[in-house]
C-alpha cells in the first residue's frame, strides 16, 4: 500500500523520498521483499536511535534518482 502509493505520486519529488522499514522479521526472504518495493534501508527491532537517525542521514544525503519499481503483483511491461 503506502509505498506503491508513494513511488506512484504524481510529484516527482515525492515519489522519489527515501523510506526507511522496521520490521521484527529478520528472514532474508522478508529482508529482500522489501528492498524490491524501493526501500532506502530496513532497520531490524529493536533498533537504536542512533542507528536510526545514522540510516536518516545517510539517507538525506543521497542524490535522488527516479527509478523504475515493479511490484510482484503487477506485470512485467516487457515485450513477451
Amino acid at each position: 500500500g503506502f509505498i506503491r502509493a508513494l513511488r506512484r505520486h504524481e510529484d516527482a519529488k515525492v515519489a522519489q523520498l527515501p523510506v526507511i522499514a522496521v520490521t521484527d522479521d529478520a528472514g532474508l526472504h522478508k529482508i529482500e521483499a522489501i528492498c524490491a518495493l524501493g526501500v532506502e534501508a530496513v532497520l531490524l527491532r529493536p533498533f537504536s536511535v542512533k542507528g536510526l537517525m545514522a540510516r536518516v542521514g545517510k539517507a538525506l544525503k543521497r542524490p535522488r534518482k527516479p527509478r523504475a519499481v515493479r511490484f510482484p503483483d503487477e506485470p512485467s511491461k516487457r515485450a513477451a
